[in-house]
């Protein structure tokens, strides 16, 4: 079991970054010249998830499209953040125990 915990953290990146890489592909022909034109370094995702938050999704927490909101609420877009934020401070520290 302990083989399963110290190796669980890769669901929550497999989420992650199938959800960045499905609705992100059509910029990953030119991910340079995107993330050039967003004033943001490659692969920037906590700033990416921070600007659609605050411009596109913001005051609305459901993520269900609605009248004045087309585009949902944060909901959504907060689980990622909360899942990234996560692993810039985790970084590949696993969290099983070592004995």
């Amino acid at each position: 079991m302990n083989a399963l915990q110290n190796n669980a953290q890769w669901l929550l990146r497999i989420a992650l970054a199938s959800v960045f890489l499905f609705h992100g592909f059509g910029k990953v022909a030119n991910l340079s010249g995107f993330a050039e034109m967003m004033g943001l370094p490659l692969l920037a995702i906590i700033p990416v998830l921070l600007g659609a938050i605050v411009m596109v999704h913001a005051p609305r927490w459901s993520f269900a499209p609605a009248e004045g909101f087309p585009m949902g609420g944060m909901e959504f877009q907060v689980v990622l953040l909360l899942i990234a934020t996560y692993f810039l401070i985790m970084g590949n520290a696993h969290s099983g125990n070592s004995g």
